[in-house]
């Protein structure tokens, strides 16, 4: 028996670190054992967009960086 293939939908990803005594320190969560895609996997928490997502007021929570600025340090090239 063969499964259907798996059709992607468009996510999202938060990466939450700072910067500790020690390092930088990432928080990521594990997925069960029992999930059918990466079992037992560390992953930053994400999920399905939902349209609220895009909403403007989110920009007043990003804090000393715009788009333009998080985007050149994500993607170098990004002028």
């Amino acid at each position: 028996m063969t499964r259907p293939a798996m059709v992607p939908r468009p996510a999202a990803t938060l990466i939450l670190a700072r910067e500790a005594a020690q390092g930088l320190e990432v928080f990521l969560l594990r997925r069960t054992h029992l999930a059918e895609f990466a079992g037992g996997a560390y992953v930053f928490p994400g999920g399905a967009l939902d349209p609220s997502d895009q909403d403007e007021h989110w920009a007043a929570h990003c804090v000393g960086m715009d788009d333009a600025a998080a985007s050149r340090l994500l993607h170098p090239r990004v002028l």
